[in-house]
């Protein structure tokens, strides 16, 4: 599950990897790549973990194996908190969703209702800005955007700033993030009953979601495992995703080796 203004692309390589072992499943939310806006504006964490229920009851998975990415991985901690006993595991990959620490000092990771301390929330939700956002969306926000959540801006591809912005031009989406991001954000996530394998992937240099909120989850996740990879941002399983999946899959059991030609 992707997170914010991004797309079922984003596991492109993750699922090349993944699907010689397993059945891969991944989807755009609602207000995000081709899904396109729902016209009930449902498009809280807990809208999108009964979508993902739903639609594996559609399709008859009573149990799987769970991963998302920033608010993704919120939404993947909503639905082991609701329905524990069909998730088989769990991982988090630069997720939102930890819980509040109590800290002395201004933490804008503390303080902001998303995003971390990502500049491009505050700025879309300004009214002015908002408005022109909806008539006028400038391609270079998005590959100055691309930039914050690579840890190395070297390894960002042309294409991938394209797709990220060719996407948020489809029909309703620019509407969509308005109303997502006005809408408040509550979690409901009962960590007691996150039991299941717990496996939390994170990128050194995140600059959204920093390595503090990953050392949180483990905190409040019985039995959790953290990796760090130093020198990666915000969305390792983009930036270096054989790294990244060769962990997940080494996780799921799955003998791989970590240091391909």
């Amino acid at each position: 599950m992707h997170g914010s203004f991004s797309s079922l692309h984003t596991w492109d390589v993750w699922q090349q990897e993944l699907s010689p072992y397993f059945l891969t499943i991944s989807l755009d939310f609602p207000g995000h790549g081709l899904t396109g806006p729902d016209e009930l504006k449902r498009y809280t964490v807990e809208d999108y973990s009964n979508l993902v229920l739903a639609l594996a009851e559609k399709l008859n998975l009573r149990k799987f194996h769970l991963t998302g990415n920033s608010m993704g991985g919120a939404v993947a901690l909503q639905i082991a908190s609701t329905r524990p006993d069909q998730v088989l595991t769990l991982n988090l990959v630069d997720a939102s969703g930890a819980p509040r620490m109590e800290t002395r000092r201004l933490d804008s990771t503390q303080t902001s209702n998303r995003g971390g301390g990502a500049w491009v929330f505050s700025l879309i939700k300004n009214p002015v800005i908002s408005k022109i956002f909806l008539k006028c969306t400038p391609k270079f926000l998005f590959a100055m955007n691309m930039k914050e959540v690579y840890g190395d801006p070297s390894k960002i591809k042309s294409a991938t700033t394209d797709r990220y912005f060719e996407l948020m031009l489809r029909e309703g989406n620019r509407q969509a993030t308005l109303d997502r991001l006005s809408i408040p954000r509550k979690s409901s996530v009962d960590f007691e009953r996150l039991t299941m394998p717990t496996l939390i992937l994170w990128g050194g240099k995140d600059s959204w979601i920093p390595v503090s909120q990953g050392y949180a989850l483990e905190k409040a996740i019985a039995g959790s495992n953290l990796i760090i990879f130093d020198d990666a941002g915000h969305v390792p399983m983009e930036e270096i995703p054989t790294e990244s999946v060769a962990e997940y899959l080494s996780f799921l059991g799955v003998e791989v080796r970590k240091k391909l030609p």
